[in-house]
């Protein structure tokens, strides 16, 4: 079998969740004997040298998705290559997809499996975000539009999001959510007669197991992952960390990723002489895990968080927004990690100084969160990738 991953962005395992998922799949894909390559077209501004697991081949246009020349080099590709199972990392993206669409259409013999990794309907909970920011660039009266505007964007919203994903459905012969928790809302925007392509696979561990020592841990409170303002929003956690410090003085906060708006946080973070925040590029994060006490997330909408899954097996307490119905496949409140109030500053202030104040509790909560992996098994989620791709193959026969 002959396997393709197809991404808009690059598969740059230390940029994204996306291209690290995609990497550890080729892997365990490999081992079984199946050939697997990679195709996509754009490369992250950030993107430092690296080597990926598998073959990858960079489409001429990286700007406009959907163009002739795209789809011929795609079409390419796949004949080249003999190609069976188009896994199509960009299923909530409609230029990409529809490239997906047409290289394999013209190559009749490849199944295209869409994979959603996004809440299908993070549209409508960040329409409900009117909350403020520390950020210059972000102003008030930006928020007072958002408001004022809200019904007419809702209905806007729900217009092209289910145009979206109806097309999806329809153009594939697989579509994947990242949690079973997204069903609902993927039947709920969709309305359609019969949803038996739509399946759930979580996203699996991605490293060896072994067994962390969070005695070694330092006093430090970590982020890992783009840096990023409508979907990450790493300056709520900069304002809280503003408010934290001055009452931790042994703690840290380590910053550690690359976006759009990391100049503009280091800026900040300098005139409002916020302490001990330190901005690390991209890199490694198992050396980060190993050393912090404390996982942070304050996104306004996501997926599956892998960075959420891996820190949990090195001992990082997660604590995220519940603004994502598949948070208590990772969490359960209180025992392995806090969910806070979507987009509530002060409770995410107040989880934070109980933990960061409270060892005993720290330490306890950190031996349940080191649990949180074994939900999500390499090995058990590969056997359900592996079933997909032979009922989709059967019905060739």
């Amino acid at each position: 079998m002959n396997i393709l991953f197809a991404n808009d962005q690059e598969f740059n395992p230390q940029i994204g969740g996306i291209e690290r998922i995609s990497s550890i799949l080729a892997k365990e894909f490999q081992q079984l004997g199946y050939k697997v390559y990679f195709i996509a077209c754009t490369r992250y501004s950030y993107s430092k040298e690296y080597m990926p697991v598998a073959p990858q081949k960079m489409l001429s246009n990286s700007i406009e998705f959907n163009t002739p020349n795209n789809i011929n080099e795609f079409c390419a590709y796949l004949e080249e290559n003999d190609i069976d199972i188009i896994i199509n990392q960009a299923g909530n993206i409609r230029q990409f997809s529809l490239l997906c669409f047409k290289a394999a259409k013209l190559y009749k013999q490849a199944k295209v499996i869409s994979v959603i990794h996004i809440d299908p309907i993070y549209k409508f909970t960040s329409l409900f975000d009117l909350s403020t920011s520390i950020l210059p660039s972000q102003k008030f009266y930006k928020i007072l539009g958002r408001l004022l505007f809200l019904p007419y964007r809702i209905f806007k919203t729900y217009i092209s999001e289910s145009n979206l994903y109806n097309f999806i459905y329809n153009n594939s012969n697989a579509v994947v959510l990242e949690s079973s928790q997204y069903k609902k809302d993927f039947k709920k925007i969709t309305r359609l007669a019969s949803h038996k392509k739509l399946t759930a696979i979580s996203n699996p561990f991605p490293f060896n197991v072994d067994t962390p020592n969070i005695n070694a841990k330092e006093n430090k409170i970590l982020y890992v992952g783009r840096i990023e303002y409508w979907h990450k929003r790493v300056d709520r956690l900069l304002d809280i960390w503003m408010k934290l410090a001055p009452e931790f003085p042994s703690w840290s906060l380590d910053i550690v990723g690359d976006g759009s708006i990391k100049k503009e946080l280091i800026e900040l973070a300098k005139i409002n002489k916020i302490e001990r925040v330190n901005f690390i590029d991209f890199g490694d994060p198992i050396p980060y895990y190993k050393r912090s006490q404390i996982l942070c997330m304050t996104s306004t909408y996501e997926g599956l968080p892998m960075v959420l899954i891996e820190a949990s097996h090195y001992g990082c307490i997660p604590v995220a927004f519940k603004s994502f119905s598949s948070l208590p496949d990772i969490i359960d409140d209180g025992t392995n990690g806090y969910m806070i109030k979507p987009y509530c500053l002060k409770e995410y202030e107040n989880k934070l100084r109980l933990l960061m104040g409270d060892e005993v509790l720290r330490k306890a909560i950190q031996i349940e969160t080191m649990k949180i992996y074994k939900k999500f098994q390499t090995k058990t989620i590969v056997k359900q990738w592996v079933r997909l791709f032979e009922e989709l193959l059967v019905e060739n026969n």
